[in-house]
């Protein structure tokens, strides 16, 4: 099939999750990285499970840090699928502290370049700085030394009259008659 040539699509059946199916769509091509995951077998569940190297356990943190998701450091950095990754990192706590260093780190870098940048007079970072990290709320109330704006309550008080019968509706539009009655 050349280039410029249309690829042909299969579409899956609509009871399949899309998120499976998209798992299911790549199976074929998807490898395990060799570098980074080793595969043995487990005697307890009579299958195979990914076991990660250290160089893998390098990769993870670095995507982590990265900001890659969960489902794409499994399915671009090692290979596997994202269901996978989560049996790794349930068997292995090891693992899933690595995912949650790199986002501490992701973190730490974020708040490094907004910190940078409310330095230099940006006002949106140092709003979201002092709200996320220093606690600062909007009701934090009077701000020593510095003019308070005046506040109005207005109160708007809306009354509803009762519902008119045919005859009442009447009178109003006849000025003619007066009921000294009610």
């Amino acid at each position: 099939m050349s280039d410029t040539e249309d690829h042909e699509i299969q579409l899956l059946p609509d009871d399949q999750s899309p998120e499976r199916a998209a798992d299911r769509a790549v199976k074929w091509k998807r490898r395990p990285n060799r570098a980074y995951v080793r595969t043995t077998h487990d005697p307890v569940k009579g299958g195979s499970t990914y076991v990660i190297t250290e160089a893998g356990r390098d990769a993870v943190r670095k995507a982590s840090a990265g900001g890659m998701s969960i489902a794409a450091i499994a399915r671009n950095v090692l290979g596997i699928s994202r269901y996978a990754f989560e049996d790794m990192r349930k068997r292995d706590a090891s693992v899933q502290e690595l995912v949650e260093y790199g986002r501490e780190l992701l973190a730490d870098e974020i708040t490094d370049l907004l910190l940078a940048q409310a330095r230099n007079g940006v006002v949106a970072s140092t709003i979201f700085l002092a709200r996320s990290r220093a606690g600062f709320e909007n009701d934090a109330g009077v701000i020593e030394g510095k003019a308070q704006p005046k506040v109005v309550n207005n109160t708007v008080n809306v009354t509803f009259a009762q519902p008119m019968t045919k005859e009442d509706f009447a009178a109003l539009l006849d000025p003619k008659v007066i009921d000294h009655e009610h």
